[in-house]
């Protein structure tokens, strides 16, 4: 019976999951030469949880012993302020947008992780620049379920700004025109 290594397993899974999104180019580079085991997998977990949005940046509070992922994307600017213009058509708050509540969704799927130490938040404001956060503590590992629940999110991002496209399209071309006056001639005749 052969037995395989499952660090090497779960990196080919990583991988898959970057390559079937397109995005698997630098990874395959990285790691063209290296034998798949468990401390790569572990190494590419650290690693590609730095690629999958536009600028991801790592703050460490060795006081508070935690770590704080921001990940910022022009995806979730775009998002955000789809979903303004959307709230602002609709005469929405943000607590009934339907977009943000499938976001949060989303987020939630993506970020329920098999561990106790860490926690999560967005924040979509007016003004400033929007971000997504993760919080982990020493004890939170970065494994391929996290990788993988951050992809998630990314594809649900790039969903919601399509969906978003398209109603606010829609909405606009919903106007009903008046009916073009008749002159009187016509009305006489």
């Amino acid at each position: 019976m052969i037995e395989y290594d499952s660090g090497a397993i779960n990196a080919l899974w990583i991988l898959k999951c970057f390559h079937d999104r397109g995005m698997g180019e630098s990874l395959f580079s990285m790691y063209a030469d290296s034998e798949l085991d468990e401390d790569v997998f572990f190494e590419l977990g650290l690693e590609s949880i730095f690629l999958i949005f536009d600028d991801t940046r790592l703050i460490e509070d060795e006081r508070e012993e935690c770590y704080t992922y921001l990940f910022f994307d022009p995806v979730i600017d775009e998002f955000s302020e789809l979903c303004l213009q959307y709230e602002e058509k609709m005469e929405l708050t943000q607590q009934d947008n339907p977009f943000r509540k499938r976001m949060e969704l989303a987020m939630r799927n993506g970020m329920n992780y098999n561990s106790y130490a860490y926690g999560y938040t967005w924040e979509f404001e007016k003004h400033g620049r929007k971000r997504m956060m993760l919080f982990a503590g020493y004890e939170f590992v970065i494994s391929g379920e996290v990788i993988c629940g951050l992809l998630e999110i990314y594809d649900a991002f790039h969903y919601e700004v399509e969906q978003l496209r398209q109603t606010l399209m829609t909405t606009q071309c919903s106007v009903i025109p008046f009916p073009e006056r008749q002159s009187e001639r016509e009305v006489a005749a």
